[in-house]
């Protein structure tokens, strides 16, 4: 029987400890959608403590299990590849989020307005980069707490189903529903993906 825990994390913990366990499987996640508004939207969120919306992550050690007992061999196989590569969760939904996160951290884009910072001291934003924040802004960001939910017990051919239900917020175009049902040739074709890429990007 599959189940579930809810949990919280800080920021900070969340990106050196779990991120860095978590597998963006291709095989039905979707590609990053989110517009830069999108993303300052979700940032300030973060620092108004108004994100709300857990990262879903599957446990990939009990799915391998769950998995073997109703004998999907093409998921076990695909799970063990990623659990030997130090994975621990595959992310369900959040990835947008994750990947914003990390963009705004790495200065990709700004933010503006007025927020408190770790002292409760309020501090003035106008288009600043991350790396330019005030020092107690930053310990504020990074130690805002992020909403989770671990799922336990879930067949890998579950995971793509349980992706699309948690799109219903941000409906998938036709072709990413399309992608997000696993069959062995899409599986093969999307392990194929980064080879190509690689040998376009030399061209």
């Amino acid at each position: 029987m599959s189940k579930t825990i809810y949990s919280s994390s800080p920021l900070d913990d969340f990106f050196q400890w779990i991120s860095n366990q978590m597998m963006v499987d291709g095989s039905f996640q979707r590609e990053n959608v989110w517009s830069t508004l999108q993303k300052r939207s979700f940032i300030t969120s973060v620092l108004f403590e108004r994100a709300i919306t857990p990262f879903v992550l599957a446990d990939i050690e009990s799915a391998i299990q769950t998995s073997e007992a109703e004998g999907d061999e093409l998921g076990v196989q695909i799970l063990k590849d990623q659990y030997t590569n130090g994975f621990r969760y595959s992310i369900l939904d959040g990835q947008n989020r994750r990947a914003t996160v990390v963009e705004f951290l790495s200065d990709k884009f700004t933010i503006s307005g007025t927020f408190c910072d770790a002292d409760g001291d309020e501090q003035s934003c106008n288009n600043v980069f991350f790396s330019d924040l005030p020092q107690r802004l930053k310990d504020k960001f990074m130690s805002s707490h992020i909403p989770l939910t671990y799922v336990y017990r879930r067949a890998y051919e579950e995971m793509s189903e349980l992706f699309l239900n948690l799109q219903e917020g941000e409906p998938p175009t036709p072709q990413e529903k399309r992608h997000a049902i696993n069959s062995p040739i899409k599986v093969y074709i999307s392990n194929l993906r980064p080879i190509f890429t690689a040998l376009f990007e030399r061209l």
